[in-house]
């Protein structure tokens, strides 16, 4: 899996491939942007990097290391968004392309948006770290957009409590519920506000089998 490669190799600089190998997952193939690896194996190779960094919040230490430009299409059409709400919409609406194993959904309340990360009822459970890396890639994807001081209102996760929650109060920055049914994100609409860039590109992309031009915009996350 890309994101538990970045976070071994970039942030602990320990070899992803020996663990790669004792999940049964074949390294090269992330050289593929169309591979998939089965669930299973994805989820051995995050226990395994857990317990090879003895870090119980490894997960959350790989979004620090991913960009928009590391999920292609539906990064590009992220950062093409005027505004953060626009964004998460576009990310709902690509999301397939990345991963069949959950849904995701924007919920437009009154003063709240609600982002939220859905498993599928009928697939197999997922590590802790990769549902801790999904929330902590998507949160920096936010500021990225909008400005580092965008933060959520509240995030619930639905890993159980850790035995330290001091990670996770610095990196989300805002009260946590854990054990919750879903991964979510609550942002307060004000956050929905026009964001801007500083550079940009018109590339030519395929997103779900149609051509569409996006706008590649120079990010700092």
């Amino acid at each position: 899996h890309y994101l538990t490669r970045l976070g071994l190799e970039e942030a602990r600089r320990i070899a992803a491939a020996p663990l790669f190998e004792r999940s049964g997952l074949d390294v090269m193939a992330l050289a593929d942007p169309q591979a998939r690896y089965p669930v299973e194996g994805t989820t051995r190779l995050w226990a395994e990097a857990v317990a090879v960094t003895g870090d119980p919040a490894f997960g959350l230490s790989v979004a620090r290391y991913v960009m928009p430009t590391n999920f292609h299409a539906l990064g590009y059409a992220a950062v093409a968004s005027r505004t953060l709400a626009e964004a998460f919409d576009r990310v709902v609406r690509y999301f397939r392309l990345v991963t069949d194993v959950a849904e995701l959904s924007l919920k437009r309340e009154r003063d709240v948006y609600r982002f939220c990360m859905r498993l599928r009822p009928e697939g197999p459970p997922l590590a802790d770290a990769s549902l801790d890396a999904s929330a902590a890639v998507f949160t920096r994807m936010a500021r990225g957009l909008a400005g580092r001081a965008a933060n959520p209102r509240e995030v619930h996760l639905q890993r159980p409590a850790p035995a330290d929650a001091e990670p996770y109060q610095r990196l989300f920055r805002c009260p946590l519920h854990f054990g919750a049914r879903h991964n979510t994100l609550v942002y307060d609409r004000a956050s929905g506000r026009p964001v801007a860039f500083n550079a940009l590109v018109i590339m030519e992309l395929t997103l779900a089998n149609r051509p569409v031009q996006v706008l590649h915009l120079g990010l700092v996350m």
